[in-house]
């Protein structure tokens, strides 16, 4: 990795466009395309991206335990706003989405394995 990277890493996973990118870790735009063109530093900020959805997934997750005492707590009658019920009922759906993301994930996983030992076992017989 070059002197940059960690930099350019931290502004173009945070960033909403290279040029903020670019403003962000303190070198130019051109810098940033260059960079990106190289294979093993798209690698790197690919994982960077997934680490970085991997937290905003972990506090998803912390949080929609609130969101469901949010939601209960409108279901005993408690007074609550309709600014926290929506972003309960964001956050729940948001979860689940990425759940079922998750599973479609490893059923896809399951599915290559079993395809993989099938082949092997055509192939042997």
């Amino acid at each position: 990795m070059k002197k940059n990277d960690v930099a350019i890493l931290e502004a173009l996973v945070e960033a909403s466009s290279l040029t903020d990118a670019a403003k962000a870790a303190g070198v130019a735009r051109s810098t940033l395309q260059r960079r990106l063109r190289d294979p093993a530093f798209r690698e790197k900020l690919a994982e960077a991206r997934s680490t970085a959805f991997s937290a905003a997934m972990t506090r998803l997750a912390a949080h929609a335990l609130e969101a469901v005492d949010v939601l209960i707590q409108g279901m005993r009658g408690r007074d609550i706003s309709k600014t926290r019920f929506l972003c309960a009922r964001e956050i729940l759906t948001q979860a689940q989405a990425v759940r079922s993301d998750d599973m479609e994930d490893r059923l896809a996983e399951i599915e290559r394995q079993i395809g993989t030992v099938i082949e092997a076992a055509t192939t042997a017989a």
